[in-house]
């Protein structure tokens, strides 16, 4: 197998390593992280979940003169970069173990490479203090943190010979395709949070634009009149079914149907219940 067969096998992992970034995009332990305010339960689920990531990388490697050209390294390093020394470490001995145990005369080297590159991911964002890493950061991070783990194999794989054969066919490969797919798992997660973050202004920028409207209503006090002008005001904004006011005085909603709700017995409708 050469160079070029090699760096294309492990692109095609990339859509792993994506599919992966989505799902810890939606995770709301992540949204803590990132606002640097974890608990420790959050910084062990992202340990556990990074250091998955890890171990899947080395399962979905390729043999190569009986060592693992692979994307270990994506998992342990995103999650020093997103939580910091502890998680990135800690991910690291999982995925580090796991490769240990898996043999070949790169085991420990591999393993130990692992925590390193975690540790790595976790001292650039203890350092960087602009939020989440962007990704060319996490380019260069990756860059660094593949071209350390060769230097651990020449230094630690025996006999020399065989590492050497071995680095000089998985050195571009893995260098070029992994620090790419940090850099592209970070930036799937910097697209989510931005989507999140218009999301929750587009909801804010609604609700002011409600207070405006309805406060020339309330102006002169609550009544069934300007709460069903309100209401409609409501409704019409944020497009619902129907919008209730509630009093807890009448028996029946307005629209003549009595009220189930546990909370109230009445209320001020518009366009009564649906």
């Amino acid at each position: 197998m050469d160079i070029l067969e090699l760096t294309f096998i492990l692109s095609q992992r990339l859509s792993i390593i994506a599919t992966i970034a989505f799902i810890l995009s939606r995770m709301s332990a992540l949204g803590r992280v990132l606002s640097r305010k974890p608990s420790k339960r959050d910084k062990l689920i992202l340990s556990l979940v990074c250091g998955g990531l890890g171990i899947l990388g080395t399962y979905g490697a390729v043999e190569i003169y009986g060592a693992l050209a692979n994307s270990r390294v994506v998992g342990v390093m995103v999650g020093g970069l997103l939580g910091g020394p502890f998680v990135g470490g800690a991910a690291g001995v999982i995925a580090g173990l796991h490769r240990y145990f898996y043999g070949g005369f790169t085991a420990f080297a591999c393993g130990l490479s692992a925590f390193v590159e975690g540790i790595l991911g976790g001292l650039i964002y203890s350092r960087w203090k602009k939020g989440l890493i962007p990704w060319h950061v996490a380019l260069f991070a990756g860059l660094i943190g593949e071209m350390v783990q060769m230097i651990i194999i020449l230094i630690f794989a025996k006999p020399f010979s065989e590492a050497v054969a071995l680095v000089r066919i998985i050195a571009i490969p893995m260098i070029t395709v992994n620090s790419i797919g940090i850099a592209i798992f970070m930036l799937i997660i910097k697209s989510a949070i931005e989507h999140q973050e218009r999301v929750a202004a587009n909801q804010t920028k609604a609700i002011l634009n409600i207070t405006n409207l309805i406060l020339p209503y309330l102006r002169g006090g609550l009544n069934e009149l300007s709460a069903n002008q309100i209401a409609e005001i409501i409704k019409n904004s944020i497009e619902v079914a129907a919008v209730a006011i509630t009093d807890k005085k009448k028996d029946s909603c307005s629209c003549g149907i009595r009220c189930r709700s546990s909370l109230c017995w009445t209320s001020y409708t518009y366009k009564g219940h649906n």
